[in-house]
Order: structure tokens, then sequence, then C-alpha cells
């Protein structure tokens, strides 16, 4: 049925009669929280019922609905005193139809209470800093038996996202949301003060605090941190450091504590007691160098962790400091290596624990994508527990996003955050921070943020509740087709038998044909339904963004798809991007990521010509260019004619004096290989690219190839790792690179360069076909099976130039022999049988048989060979071929050394 014009006139005219007759009571003589809080409900009511409410006092107050806002008579009448309620303690209670009192505690609670009175009555959720949804009524109703009251989970709440304190939108989002920390003093000039927050934290800082307290004093001070290996102590030149301070030094406590009563003095000049900050932060600086001197190492000895001698620290600065100031916290860290739990040590009763046992770094141990009840994270977990047996004053800081990029691809944790904040809150933390970064890149950013902020507060609400609830007002008539998504990522990611963070996007499985048909249809239902509708049209692209990052990088592991091409897909993902870059990102990481996104366009459209001289069977992995820049160092590229794509790598830094090559673990801390080394005198001096091979490694998921003495230009081995049961993940790797300039390459009029274009990795079993630059076979071995030759980088031992060589350079060791050890025979080339000339011959050691210890020793040099048979049954037996010469100084070197299989009836 049509309405009238007249219908319409009259509800318009209700509406505005119903909003005009509700009036805000403030006291006599309101606080400017109470104000913020009046002006705060009425914004609200005007986005509800259409006209704003007036704010009066309460000598001034009409007829009509009251809602009396803070101290008021009526309030006191009732038996609400707010002096006696926390700082953020609230109170909603009816009175009748007609009149509500919303009270609480300064400066946050009375805020707090109009707050909860939004969500409860008017379904009010502020979504994201843009957007806010809220009921529409004509008129305000309450329950009529209504008296509760409350205060949120967790005393200092605190998320580090994508937002700018200095920005009034954001600040406004945060603060009705109930965030009470940022990361730098609260000014009592900005919107969140006006808001009810204030500084928790006094200065200098809210974490890397030890530079702040040293970097007045002399370089050579003794407070300082001694290092054993510079024969020196290290001055801190920022929060990373480099450097710590000496805990053993009574010097050190007394410094610190006079540093932090200035600091104290200084944060109590302004403002009421309630408002002075309570915490004060002991974290040091953000690096691993600890003093080494010898009170320190007794300590470490005494505590049995290196946190055990920073806690005797930090307890005996809150010693001193308790005495004059009982009220106050300090805060020490339990933070990545430093994290190993000590013995016959206690924190002080005013010193807070602040765990954090990070995101995906090996040596923290942590799934950020599960929850803490997940067995990837069950040790962790426990460690945690621990360390709060240690005090009753409890702070987490916790990682809702990866650090690792693994963000850009399908990845969504609400349930686990959610999981995680209940867990916290029945440990009685205190203080919960996050980090919840890359909020351009990853999935349901929005949700996570809100659901993190709204679990900080309400602890005890039902997450899938909450969930949908979110969803249904974030994406209107599409909410059905986004929840399914949200729940199909989430089915998807439990299919994966570890962590997200052991996965490349190439070996997510869960990513396949099925997971984009899937996706495809999902986002189509829900663009259907809000058609015409570009603002939710956004928020629906947004999810797009990690999906088409994922099915880009995967595209050639997919079914082709003819109605969208590579190309068509790549826009999308850019237009996507690019916008969520602008909306979301402060400026430098608008332009860091921009930045990033242009050059990885750049590598999908690379024309990089297909590989040759390998056998296809054996290639499990071919990185080019565009992968290779885009590491942890994003180390430049230099254009160049010869190199695949006419772009290579260089190391950022220093250039080294050799080609260094080697696999290292994160997760085991071992490396994989030894260093695998060419010196600059036996570099190839065309000034052309070359294949070079480190021979054969067994990798995981936290392998990575190291390409410089500097370690800057690496390259993970993630993507590689396929079928454990199949090979064992052995394989071999081959990296293509070329020097030039005078500092490799004699009379050279180029620019000193080191780079990579191309590394490949093989798996070792089937690994028949070498590049084509590989070095002729020696006469004698000529029609022999010869399973494999080390030699230059695969030969993983340090190497000196030697123009005898034919490979220009060797391992050179005095007066030793080479023994084979490993075997039941004992086998060996002694110095004193070889010819004294200098010249390089042949010599067989065998029969040996492979076991899982063979190897050859040269000197102090060891060379594993056991990989080598692992294609082979055990007991193969072959025959090691050494290329060795002997001089007169008792040198002896070796430069290539052949594995040659026997036949079995040999």
């Amino acid at each position: 049925m049509k309405k009238t014009l007249a219908t319409i006139l009259c509800a318009g005219i209700a509406a505005f009669l119903n909003a005009a007759n509700v009036e805000l009571v403030l006291p006599e003589q309101a606080t400017e929280t109470e104000k913020a809080a009046a002006d705060e409900l009425a914004v609200h009511l005007q986005l509800s019922m259409g006209t704003r409410p007036a704010v009066v006092s309460e000598k001034k107050k009409g007829s009509g609905q009251k809602i009396y806002i803070g101290n008021t008579a009526s309030a006191k009448a009732k038996g609400i005193h707010t002096e006696k309620m926390g700082r953020e303690e609230w109170r909603i209670c009816s009175l009748n139809p007609q009149e509500l009192i919303i009270a609480g505690g300064e400066p946050r609670g009375t805020i707090y209470g109009v707050y909860e009175f939004l969500e409860r009555n008017l379904d009010t959720i502020w979504m994201d800093v843009w957007y806010t949804h809220i009921k529409k009524v004509q008129k305000l109703e309450w329950p009529e038996k209504w008296d509760i009251t409350g205060k949120p989970s967790f005393e200092v709440r605190a998320l580090w996202g994508y937002f700018v304190p200095e920005n009034l939108p954001q600040q406004r989002f945060m603060a009705r949301n109930r965030n009470t920390f940022y990361t730098r003093q609260v000014d009592p000039k900005s919107e969140v003060y006006r808001l009810g927050t204030r500084s928790v934290w006094g200065r200098p800082n809210f974490c890397h605090v030890y530079y702040n307290y040293t970097k007045s004093l002399p370089a050579d001070s003794p407070i300082l941190s001694w290092s054993e290996h510079d024969k020196k102590r290290i001055k801190a030149i920022n929060a990373v450091g480099p450097g710590q301070v000496c805990y053993s030094n009574p010097e050190t406590v007394k410094w610190f504590v006079k540093k932090m009563k200035e600091y104290i003095a200084e944060d109590r000049k302004t403002g009421t007691p309630v408002e002075w900050p309570i915490y004060y932060n002991m974290m040091k600086n953000d690096n691993h160098l600890e003093c080494e001197c010898p009170g320190c190492r007794e300590l470490v000895k005494k505590y049995g962790s290196q946190n055990g001698a920073q806690l005797s620290f930090t307890n005996a600065v809150a010693r001193e400091i308790g005495k004059e100031y009982p009220e106050i916290i300090l805060m020490h860290d339990v933070y990545g290596k430093n994290c190993m739990y000590p013995k016959n040590i206690k924190a002080e009763k005013n010193v807070m624990l602040q765990v954090a046992l990070g995101h995906s770094v090996p040596e923290r141990l942590r799934d950020c994508y599960s929850s803490w009840n997940s067995p990837y994270n069950r040790s962790t977990k426990k460690l945690m527990e621990d360390w709060f047996a240690l005090s009753t004053q409890r702070s987490i800081w916790d990682y809702w996003t990866d650090c690792w990029n693994k963000n850009y691809y399908p990845a969504e944790n609400t349930e686990a955050i959610i999981e995680n904040l209940k867990l916290y809150n029945d440990l009685n933390v205190q203080w919960m921070f996050t980090q919840c970064g890359a909020s351009s890149k990853c999935s349901f950013y929005a949700l996570r943020v809100w659901i993190g902020l709204r679990f900080m507060n309400h602890a005890e609400l039902d997450g899938e509740k909450e969930t949908e609830r979110f969803m249904n007002a974030y994406y209107e008539e599409a909410a059905p087709a986004m929840i399914k998504l949200l729940k199909y990522q989430r089915a998807c990611q439990k299919k994966l038998k570890m962590t997200i963070h052991d996965y490349s996007v190439e070996s997510r499985y869960d990513l396949d044909d099925e997971f984009f048909k899937t996706t495809d249809r999902l986002f189509a239902e829900a663009e259907k339904a809000v058609a015409g509708k570009p603002v939710i049209l956004e928020r629906i692209a947004n999810e797009r963004v990690p999906v088409d990052r994922a099915r880009i990088e995967r595209y050639k592991l997919l079914k082709p798809d003819p109605e969208l091409t590579r190309e068509k897909l790549l826009q999308r993902y850019v237009k996507n991007y690019t916008r969520r870059i602008k909306r979301y990102d402060r400026k430098d990481h608008q332009i860091q990521n921009l930045k990033d996104l242009k050059l990885f366009c750049a590598g999908i459209r690379a024309n990089i010509p297909e590989l040759t001289g390998f056998s296809p069977e054996a290639v499990i992995k071919d990185y080019a260019w565009p992968y290779l820049v885009t590491g942890d160092y994003q180390n430049p590229l230099v254009k160049d004619p010869e190199a695949f794509g006419g772009n290579a790598v260089i190391p950022k830094g220093k250039i080294g004096d050799d080609i260094t090559f080697l696999v290292y673990d994160w997760g085991m801390k071992k490396y994989m290989t030894r260093r695998c080394m060419i010196p600059a005198g036996a570099l190839p001096q065309d000034e052309k690219f070359h294949w070079y091979s480190i021979g054969r490694t067994q990798i995981d998921m936290k392998s990575q190839l190291v390409m410089s003495s500097s370690w800057y230009l690496r390259c993970k081995l993630d993507s590689a790792v396929t079928n454990p049961e199949e090979f064992n993940n052995v394989v071999t790797i081959y990296i293509r690179a070329k020097v030039q300039g005078p500092k490799f390459v004699k009379n050279s009029e180029k620019q000193n360069f080191f780079m990579v274009d191309r590394v490949v990795v093989c798996r070792a079993d089937k690994d028949l076909v070498h590049p084509t630059e590989q070095l002729p076979v020696p006469e004698e071995l000529k029609g022999k099976k010869v399973l494999a030759e080390l030699s230059g980088t695969s030969m993983p031992v340090l190497k000196t130039a030697d123009p005898n060589s034919f490979i220009g350079c060797a391992v050179q060791v005095k007066k030793e022999n080479i023994w084979v050890v490993g075997n039941r025979s004992s086998l060996v080339l002694r110095y004193t049988d070889l010819p004294k000339d200098g010249k390089y011959r042949l010599y067989k050691l065998g029969p040996v048989e492979f076991t899982s210890s063979v190897g050859l020793r040269i000197g102090k040099n060891y060379v594993p060979l056991k990989l080598y048979g692992n294609e082979y049954k055990s007991g193969t037996r072959f025959e090691i071929w050494i290329s060795a010469a002997a001089a007169e100084d008792s040198t002896i070197s070796v430069d290539r050394i052949f594995l040659v299989k026997l036949n079995q009836n040999n």
C-alpha cells in the first residue's frame, strides 16, 4: 500500500517531537568528560531519531523523557555515588519509562555507560573509522526494570593497527570501541582526551626504553652493556639498540631509579591523581645483544636464563620505586629469544610481566592464526602460564596479524582472537595489547579489529553471535553470502596439516581450483545482493584482495579460466589493493606498499624465458627476480640485458670478497649446508652469468637460501617443500649469478656488482640433467656412473684461490691426511704418499657403502656424503675419487670430489 504524503509528514513530525522531548541532563558542575558523554549520546540519538536532543543542566530540565548523565542529584538520590566507582565502572538504571540514569567513575565510567546504552538499546556498532550502524527509532524506549553495572574485562585495552592518533575520526572510532591506549602520550587537547582516554603509561615511552634512560650517558659508562667480542661498552643510538645495560652493576639500578623519579615528577605536573599514569615501562632495547661482563654472566647462571638476569634488575628498580610510589607498576618484557623461563626468582609485587611470545618467527613458537589451545601453540601456552605464575600483575603483547607477509593471502583468525581473549580473561590478565597491522592486505580486517576490541571490553560474549551481528550490519543484504565466505575460508584453513606460517602460497593445497570456484560464486552472490550500493560493494571488494593475490601467485597451478586471464585478474587486484592502501595505510606505509605493488606487477608481467638445461621432472621450484627482490630486506634491482627478464638482484649493503652460498633453517637453528664459497681469485673473468650448485641439502618450511656474506640476499625455500614421504625433501639448489667490476675481474672498468637472477631447486633423486655449464668429467671417469661431483660452491668448505687447480680454487690444509669416515673400512689418502710437485691428480678411495654417517674429512673440514645416496638402497657401494695436489710446504689441496657408483657385483 502506498503511503500518502500526509502519512509521511505525520511520521516525520512524530519523530521530531519524540526526539525534541528527550533531554540529556547534566549535573550543575559537570566535568568535561560528562559533557563529552552527553555530546556523544546527543550525536547518536540524532542519527537514530533524526533530531538532536537538548543537553541541559538539572536546574533547567523541562518535561519529557530525561536521561541523567554523570554525577547528578538524581543519581545520588538513587544511591549512585560516582566518586566511589572505578575509573571505567558504569551503571545504567531505569527510574521509569521517562527517566534513565547513566553514571560512572572518572574519567571514563560515564561515557562508557553511554556507549553501553547505545550498544544494548539501539544496536549501535562502530564498524570502522567511517561508518556507524545504529537502529532507527521514532521513540526512545528502555526496559522498565533496567539496572545494570559493569566495567571492561581488561584494565588496559590496546590495539595497534592502521589508525593514526592525530586523525580525529580514527580517535573517535577507537575511543568508542573502548581502546584506552595510544603509542604516544595522550595530548590534553586531543579528542580522545575529551572522551576520557588518558595516558596509561608514564614517560619516556611505552616500549624499548633502555635507550631513553641511557642516551645522556658517555659511551664508556659502566652502566652500558659490555661486548666481549668488541671489548668495549655498547651504547644504543635508538630504541633498537645496539646493546642493553649492565644488570649486575648497582650503579645501573641507581641511575634508572633516579631517571624514573624524574619522569614520574614530570608526569604529575598536570592533571589530577586519578589521571596520573601508574604504568612505567622497563622493556629493553629491541635487540638481543646482552651484557657479557662477568657479573651479568653470573646472573644468567644463577637464574638459568637471560631474562632471569633482566628480571633481577627490574625487581631491584621496582623495590626502590615502591618505597616512594607504592601505586606504580613497572612493566617487564618477556619477549622473543629472551623468553626462556628462569629459576630461583619471582617478580616483585609491583612488577607486571608483559609476555610477548610472538608470531611466526620460529624462536617464538607461535601460530597467530590458531588459538592457544591449538596443538601448534600448546608448548608456548605452557611457557606463558609458567611466566604468569611468577606474578599477579599480568600483561599480554599479542599478535593478530603476521609480521612476515602471510597476510597477503586468505587467512582468517577471528575465532582464535575470541578464544584467546577469553583465555587471557580467565588468566586474570590486566593489560591487553595487540599488534594488528597489515590493514590493507589481510582478510576480514574490519571484523578482526572490531571483534577484538569488542571482546577486550566484554570477554564473556558469544563469539558467533557477535560475529554475525557485525557481518549483518557491515554487509547488509550481502551478509548471508559474506558469512558463508568467512566460514568457508575457515574450513579450508582447517584442512592444512600444519600452520599457515609453515606454507608458502604455492604449497597451500587448500587454495585449489575448488576454493577459487567457490569464492567466485560467493563474491558474485554478495555483489548481486547489494548492486547499486557502492559503499557495501567496496567492503566486498576488500575481501577480494587477499584471494586475488593468492590466485595470481598460484595461477600456473590452477586450471585455465578463459574468462579471467591473469592480466584481467591482475588489473582487478591492483584496483582493489590500491584503493585499500589509500584507505587504510598511513602515508609512509602507502608509499612503500604502492612501490611494492608496482614491483610485484612488473614481476608478474615480466617475460621470463623458459628454463633450459634441467631435467623437467627434477625441477621443483624456479625463482626468478620478481620473487628474489621481495624478501625481508628489499634488495635492489639492476637492469642487465643478459639477465632473465632483464633484471637481477644485488645484495643490500657492502659486497663481499667472494661468492658465498648456504642454507640455514630458522626452525632448527641449524646450518643445513656449510658455507659454500668461491674466492674472488677463482671467479669467472668473463663478466657473464654462470650457474653455481650448492650440492645436496635437506630443506623444510623454515629453510632459507643465503646468497651473500652479509645475509641480506636470501630466498625462502618454503614453496620448494613438496612431498617428504616420496624423496624426503632432499634437493639440489642452483644459483645463476654474475660478478663484474675490478673487485672480481682483473682490469674491469665496470661497477662492482654481484648479482643473482635465478634460483632453481631440483629433486636430488631426479637431478640427472645438469645446466649446460658443468665441468667436464676427467678422462679416468668416462664410461663410469658418476653420481655427483662436489667442487666450487657445491663443496661445502672454505676454499682459497689456486691457479694450479682446474677450477681455480681448492680447500687447503697442512700436514693433514684425507679420511673417509663413518664407514666400516678405514680409507685414507696420506700426504706422504702424494707427489710434492703441486700438480692435481685423481686418486681413488673405495669401495665405500652409503650410510647415514659417511663423509670425507679433509683436515678439520668435513664433507657429508649421506644425501648423495638417498635414492639408492642402503648398502649401495661406491667409490670416492679425489682431485688433489701436494706441495713441499706440507700443503695438501683438494679441488674436486667425485662419487662413482659400483655395480653390485663389484
